[in-house]
Formats: C-alpha cells, structure tokens, sequence
C-alpha cells in the first residue's frame, strides 16, 4: 500500500557546537546555484577575505582557507576557458563522415587561426590580468597547503593583491561566464589532503628536484588540483615549477600548443594530474596529446586522483593512492568518527557497537561515500541508547554546503541533520537494509507531491543558471534541444538549434529550485513516523549533472521510477500545484518526461554494453525496456488526446489492419511516436467507421497502451500471436500449449548464449538480441537454427531483422491473425484493408482485399504490386498512411458520414505537437524551413 507522507517529529533544540555550525553555514544560503558567473565570484571571494580573521573555531578557519582556495582557482578557470574558447567548434562532424576528416581538420585550423588572431587583440588585457591572477593562485594554494593562520603575512599580500584585481574593469561578456563545477569536488571523497599525499608520494619516486616540472591538468578539475601540486612541489625544493590546464578534447588555444610544444625541447618532468584512464582514451587525451607534440613518455609521470591507475599507458610511470589511506576513508573510521560525534552531543564515553542492519548497509555502501554507524550512547545521554546515524560525502567547501542547507529547510522530509565537517554530512540513519525496487511500503503519489513541494517552497534559486548563460553544454536543456531539433532532420536540425533554445524559454520554470533528481524507489524509507526521503542532497549541477531547476523533472522522474497510472499521475500534479501554487507544471511535464527517459535509455544502453556481470547486465536491460516504454507510452498518450475520439471504442465490420513501426509510428526522436499525418488517417477512418485493428510485432503491454490511449478497439501483438479486444477487455492467445510450453523452453536456453537478452514485456514471442553501443543487434541466424534442433523445439521457428531476432511458433504470423480476428469480430466474409511496409508485414497484405503501402516499402511488397495484390501509395511513411486512408475512404465512403476534418491546428499548439508536423515536412521543404532562422 502506497504510504502518505507525515512530517517527522521536530527535533529537540541543538546543542551549542550544532547551533555553531547552524550560524557558520546560514551565511552561505547561496551555494545551492553553485554555476556562479565570474562577477558573483569574486563578490564572494571579496565577503571570504572579509570573514577570514574573525574565524574562532579552528574547523571555521580550515573551511574559510578552502573555501578560498576553490574562488580563486574558479576564477582562474572561467579565464582559461574564456580565453581557449573556440567560437566555431567542428569537431561533431568528423566522426559523423570520416572520409571528410581531413577538410574538417583544415577547415577548423584556419578558424582558429581567425579567432585566435582576433583574441589576441581582443583579450591582451585579460590575458595580463590572468596572469596576476596565476601568482595569487600559487600564494592560496602554498597557504592551504601549510594550513597558514589569518595572522601570517601570506595572507595580507594576497588580500592586497586579490582586491585590486577584483577590482579591475573586466568586459562583460567574462563577467557572465558561469563557473564550471567538477564532480570529483562535489561528491567523490578524494580530497586536497590526498592530492598533497599524492604529490609528497610523487617527490618520494623522483628525487630529482633540480630538473624541474610541468604539471598538467585537464580542465577544470585540473584548475583546482594542477596548482596545488605545484606548490606542494615547489614546497618540497622542487625549483621551476609551473602548471598548466588544458581541455585535449576541444582543441588548443594557440598559447597552449605553443607551451606544450616547448615541453619537446626541454628535460622538466611532465607531471600529468587526472582520473585514472583507460588505454584507449589516454591516447585521446592528456597523453596522447603530449606525445603528439613531441613529448616522450619516459618523461611524463601520472597522479592518479581516483582509484587504481593500473589501466594508464603501461610505459607511463604512475602515483595513486589506496582507498584505505584517503583522507575522508580515515575520517570514517570508528574511533575518529566517535570523536566527531561526541563533539556534537558534548558528551563522552560513547563506543560504536555491532549492528545487523548497519552491516548490510555499509556492505553495499559507496566507499569512502558513505558509511552507517551504530554508537552505544553513555548514560547521561537520553534514549534511545544506541543512535544510528550516517554520514556522508558531499563535497569539498562551499561546495558541499548546499547539503546542509537542504537537510535543515526539509527538516521532517529527510532524516534528521546532525551536522556538516571536513565535507561529511552527518544524519540520522533512518533505513534498514537497503530498499530494492519492487519492495512495499513506497510513497503514495500524495507523499511524493507534498515532499517536491517542500522544495519548491524552500529551496528556490534566484535563477535558471544555465538559461541565463551563455552554454548550454552539458545540462538537460540541452538535451531537450538535442532531442528535438532530430524533428528537422541531421542537417536541418542543427541550423535550428537557435530556435529551439528560443522557443524552450516559454517553458521556463516560474519558479526554479534545486531539484532532487534521485526519485528511486530505493531513495524512499517508509518509517514509523512516516515517509522519509534519503540521498535528498546530491549535487543537482555541475559538470556530469542533469543541470535543470525545475520540479517538473523531478515529478517526471518520479511517474517514471514508480511507473505511475493516468490516475497517480493526475493525483501527484493535482497535490503538488495545490501545494506549491505551480498552476503550470503540467503545461512543462512532457518536455521532462522525454528528458527523463531519453537520459534513462542511454544510460542503460551503456549500462547493459559495460555490466561487468550477467546479473548486471539484466538490470540494465529491464531499466532499458522501462524507459523506452515509458516514452513510447506517455508519447503516444500525449498525442491520443491531439484528435477528437469517442467515449470508448466500439467494433464495426470495416476493418482496417494497420502496422506501426514505420507506417503509424515514426522514431524521429530516437523510439517509436506518431505524428500528424498519422493522427489524421485514424481520425479519417474513424469518421468512416472503420475500425483500426494495430496488426505489429510489438508487445501485447504496447497493444493494451495504444488502445487505451487512441480509444482502439483492438489489435494483434507479438507478430500474429497474441489478439487482444479492447471492447471487452480481453487477451486472446493465438498460439497452443504446446507452442508456449516450448516458447518457455527456448526462453531459458536463449539467455544461455553469450550476451543475449531479451525484452521481458514478450509473453507469447521471444524477442532476442544482444546490446551494442548504437543500440540493439539481431543474432546470427545459424545460431538461432542451431539452438532450435539442440533443443529440440521443432514447433518453432524465427525472424531475424536488423535490430531484434522473433522466435516464434511455426505458422503464426500478421496474415494468420487478420483471418483469427474476423472470425473473432464476426466478419469473416466482409473485405479488409490493410497497410504495411516490411517483410514481415507481407503476409498480412496478401490476406487483406484492400492492402496498401507506403512508398518507401521494402522491395518484397514493391512485389506484391506488381502482381496486383497491393497498392503503394506515392507518399512515404505516414504521409503515405493518410493518402492510403483518403484513398480507402474515397473508394468505400460511409454513407450518412461527416465529411473528414481531421487533426485540426490548434490555435496554439505546444512545442512538441508543433515538432510533430514538422517531421513530416518533404525534403525540399525542411531545405527551405532552413533559411527561416527565425521559426520551426
């Protein structure tokens, strides 16, 4: 039973290092938008420097130095993007067509050349100004690395030189540039101590100070780490040392190529500071750039800042460290951790006993990410006795300030915060063992509302960071633009990138937030006092975020991960826009419902091809099928509600057996959806009285949701074995016990075969293929034949095409269901027509009196015309079903019919549905869509 939402009990006042730690961080309420523009950052640099000296508390000052650190290097990042920036970027178009490589290549040369020319006129004083700027980040970076007190003099030259060059007059066009946030600051527990371990680690193996070093980072995590190991180098006599970011991936600026070409010439030690890479892209990135230029290999050394780095170009000596000696891992030890505890409760004497349920969390638990305890209290410490609390990694500085702040606004929706120290947020620990999906106890629709209207009331941003910038690189804006320019065509679509992020702007959120973006099942804990949300505090943006601020995402999110009915979701938006006030989220919901499953296909495309496990790769492949269902469904669910359509459907003797892939649906936006020419040939043949029979290779789930959604009085699933009525509810096997006894049999030896999976939503079919990166590949046919006459299934047969292999019972197939559901409607002498284009659609044609197809049919149906049995309309794709349909309708009007007007123009049509017509422009006509730069 769904559980609704009760705020959890207040807890009791904090004592005084928790009320310490309140009044620290309230002064930050800003870090929820971390993607601060160049001029917010240095105001907030300005208010650092000012607090700095008034620190008591030794954690405070440890903070204040940090938190300095990460300003000025942020700054020292947006002026080197701003000034590597590469106004034309061609480097998409070369993978796309290879044999065009080299003019790409030439072409973007002399672009760069054209934009570096103007960018050293342009940018002369910026470039001076970072300049300044690198030496006061050499000043922060040897202060932190020293842990220097306000008191020292280091600290008054870098107040001195950092508020005059904050000072200075900067174009405006930097002072909007965003600030870039990494991951590896924001949740990962590597940590500036472990850069230094690493660094001291380094200086150990090369006892050859003497000669020099370069360290070089890929941006922008190296605009933090690059600067601090030079200054704990240049700390440890190493003399000459300098540092340098670059991005390999977008190219060089001038100045970059002509300081790594140098590094040919010299004897420096070229110390690379990154993620451990693989082979392959180590020679795409930092290493392969380097040895391009000239740099030899035994004189690079690598930092590995994550994990092993026994994956690194093997003639590359490298440093890393073990995940036991990382400085947050040690932080979570049981005795330092008591400390800590006994810190907040001010009080001594508790000890971390064993527990059950703490155990099998921390099993599963991320390392040196989070971790469960379970600490027996001492007397004087009120009951319970034992506290289980959880602390976790959310970043470094104001960088994991935000997690505080959301844990103190949602108190009662999330456990209970107990503080925040050395980027480790500490809480209650509400769960028990970890939630699997499918577990009971999940929150209602209403809970779920009320929880996202929580943040929408209490964690509102002044502004959508990545609207109001300049780039859109990386966020989930993006990926809507990327998804829908696909409407336009390759080549088209780009051209229309200007007018899609113009148009996207009338649906910014009125009010953005910071979204939660973890809407799991698994993130929900049903407790005595009611619902409790955990994980609530991942960084929602930054580099590898989603980087949207609307709650309508995390609604989609939440209708997606639960698999909500019509009938939840229209009680979720009902409680939440009475909740929040938000009257509008419903109008923005399908734009994030395509962004939620679009994201959740890739990523378990990718999941499925990298799953180091069988069982891995299964869980991947149900997500898989569940996100593309979920678009398919809520698609066509959105475009069943386009055209006029009865209160239910009901059955007539003109049957219309029509296919979907291809002639109903398109897939311009990367799966299955219909548009408007296809809206129009079922309204048209609606108003005629036919009765569309889908006749697909699609499941019986996709058949039931299609009727449902375009009030259809049935249709046949799984290639012809499966009818299922709509009228009367009801599923009608077209297949025996023997056939689906050995279906059952052939299902458990098919998943036997290396890499082969199959989509759990067949039940009368067996849908096999295996995951590649573009997507999913049929198998071989000997295999399949092979299988079969091992196994012994001799009523069994298959289809292979390019995507997906059918097995299926012999004899079944489109043709033998259209002759089962006549008999089954009771027409069993009236003619039918029929529309397809494919192979496997050819027998169900040869059935029909009236077949038609489109005119981009596959030749085998180009066949069937000839030989009279069919007719192949002159317009392709669903263009072609609305001509078959005016056709049909023409030849065998319904006598007392209105006269057809189908798929009327809204007088405002939302963006998708207008997108949909798009589609379907001709070529000539989306060439001369393209001129228009200034609509659709």
């Amino acid at each position: 039973m769904p559980v609704e939402h009760q705020a959890l009990q207040p807890a009791p006042p904090p004592p005084r290092v928790a009320r310490a730690e309140a009044d620290f961080y309230a002064a930050y309420a800003w870090c929820l938008n971390p993607l601060l523009p160049l001029r917010d950052l240095l105001v907030r640099l300005r208010e650092e420097l000012d607090r700095f000296p008034t620190r008591e508390a030794s954690w405070q000052r440890d903070e204040a130095r940090l938190n300095l650190f990460l300003f000025v290097c942020g700054v020292a990042s947006i002026l080197d993007e701003h000034l590597a920036r590469r106004p034309f970027d061609l480097s998409d178009i070369g993978p796309r067509f290879p044999r065009l490589q080299p003019v790409v290549t030439a072409v973007q040369r002399v672009l760069d050349a054209i934009s570096a020319g103007y960018a050293a006129l342009a940018d002369q004083s910026i470039s001076r100004w970072r300049i300044q700027w690198s030496a006061s980040v050499d000043q922060v970076s040897r202060l932190l690395g020293t842990g220097a007190e306000p008191s020292d003099a280091g600290w008054d030259l870098v107040r001195s030189t950092l508020e005059a060059l904050a000072a200075a007059a900067l174009p405006e066009r930097l002072l909007q540039r965003r600030l870039s946030v990494p991951p590896v600051l924001r949740g990962h527990h590597v940590t500036y101590h472990d850069v230094l371990s690493l660094t001291e680690r380094f200086a150990a193996s090369y006892p050859d100070p003497g000669r020099g070093a370069v360290v070089i980072a890929p941006r922008s995590v190296g605009s933090y780490f690059a600067p601090l190991v030079a200054a704990r180098l240049t700390a440890l006599g190493w003399r000459h040392v300098s540092w340098l970011t670059i991005r390999p991936e977008h190219g060089l600026s001038r100045w970059e190529e002509r300081s790594l070409r140098a590094l040919a010439s010299s004897d420096v030690r070229v110390v690379v500071v990154d993620d451990p890479p693989t082979v392959a892209t180590a020679n795409r990135g930092v290493f392969g750039l380097l040895t391009r230029l000239g740099v030899a290999r035994q004189r690079m050394a690598f930092i590995a800042l994550l994990g092993s780095a026994q994956d690194s170009p093997p003639d590359v000596a490298a440093i890393s460290l073990a995940a036991a000696d990382c400085y947050k891992v040690r932080l979570l030890a049981p005795d330092p951790f008591r400390e800590l505890l006994e810190e907040y409760r001010e009080e001594r004497g508790a000890r971390v006993v064993g527990d059950a349920a703490v155990d099998e969390f921390n099993a599963g638990a991320r390392a040196g990410l989070e971790r469960a305890f379970a600490l027996r209290r001492p007397s004087a410490w009120p009951e319970p006795s034992v506290e289980r609390v959880l602390a976790t990694s959310v970043g470094w500085g104001w960088l994991g300030y935000h997690a505080y702040v959301a844990a103190t606004r949602l108190a009662g929706f999330v456990p209970g915060v107990i503080g925040l120290r050395h980027g480790l947020l500490v809480t209650e620990w509400v769960g028990g063992a970890r939630r699997q999906p499918g577990d009971r106890g999940l929150p209602s629709p209403r809970a779920v509302a009320t929880y996202v209207a929580r943040r929408t009331a209490s964690l509102r941003l002044e502004e959508d960071p990545v609207l109001a910038g300049a780039e859109y690189r990386g966020s989930g804006w993006q990926t809507i633009v990327d998804l829908l320019r696909r409407a336009h065509g390759l080549y088209v679509g780009r051209l229309k990138i200007p007018v899609l992020r113009r148009k996207i702007r009338d649906y910014r959120c009125p009010v953005p937030i910071a979204v939660d973006g973890r809407m799991q099942p698994e993130a929900w804990v049903v407790t005595e006092r009611g619902v409790v949300k955990t994980n609530f505090a991942q960084p929602g943006l930054g580099e590898g975020e989603l980087n949207v601020v609307d709650p309508a995402h995390d609604l989609a999110a939440a209708i997606f991960e639960f698999a909500w009915s019509p009938h939840s979701e229209a009680e979720l938006l009902e409680t939440y826009a009475e909740e929040s006030g938000d009257r509008t989220v419903s109008g923005r919901l399908l734009l994030y419902k395509l962004l939620v499953g679009v994201r959740a296909m890739q990523q378990a495309a990718r999941g499925v091809v990298d799953a180091p496990s069988r069982g891995e790769q299964e869980r991947w492949n149900v997500r898989y099928h569940a996100a593309r269902n979920f678009l398919v469904d809520h698609m066509a669910r959105h475009c069943g509600g386009l055209t006029p359509r009865p209160e239910r459907a009901t059955w007539s003797t003109r049957l219309f057996f029509l296919d979907l892939d291809g002639v109903f649906d398109c897939d311009r936006f990367g799966f299955p959806h219909a548009s408007a020419s296809g809206l129009a040939a079922i309204a048209l043949l609606r108003t005629q009285g036919f009765s569309v029979v889908l006749n697909t290779g699609r499941s019986i789930g996709d058949i039931r949701r299609y009727c449902d959604h375009y009030a259809l009085p049935g249709g046949v699933a799984e290639l012809g074995t499966v009818f299922f009525d709509a009228v009367a509810q009801r599923e009608v096997p077209l297949i025996d016990e023997t056939d689906a006894a050995q279906l059952a049999r052939c299902a458990q030896a098919i998943t036997q075969l290396p890499g082969v999976l199959v989509d759990p939503a067949y039940r009368y079919t067996i849908r096999a293929y295996r995951m590649r990166a573009l997507g999913p590949v049929a198998l071989e046919p000997p295999e399949v034949r092979a299988l079969l006459t091992r196994c012994a299934l001799d009523r069994l047969s298959f289809d292979t095409s390019a995507g997906d292999t059918f097995i299926l019972p012999r004899g079944r197939d489109k043709g033998h269901a259209v002759a089962a559901v006549k008999q089954y409607v009771g027409c069993a002498t009236e003619p039918v027509a029929a529309m397809g284009d494919s192979l496997r659609d050819v027998p169900m044609l040869a059935a029909a009196e009236f077949a038609f197809a489109p005119a981009n049919c596959s030749p085998c149906i180009e066949q069937l015309a000839r030989e009279g049995k069919c007719r192949v309309v002159r317009q392709p794709v669903q263009r072609g079903l609305l001509s078959a349909a005016r056709q049909l309708t023409r030849r065998s009007p319904r006598v007392g019919a209105p006269p057809p007007n189908p798929a009327p123009r809204t007088a405002r049509e939302d963006l998708v549905t207008a997108l949909l017509r798009v589609a379907e422009r001709s070529w000539p006509r989306q060439v001369l869509a393209a001129l228009d730069l200034r609509s659709l």
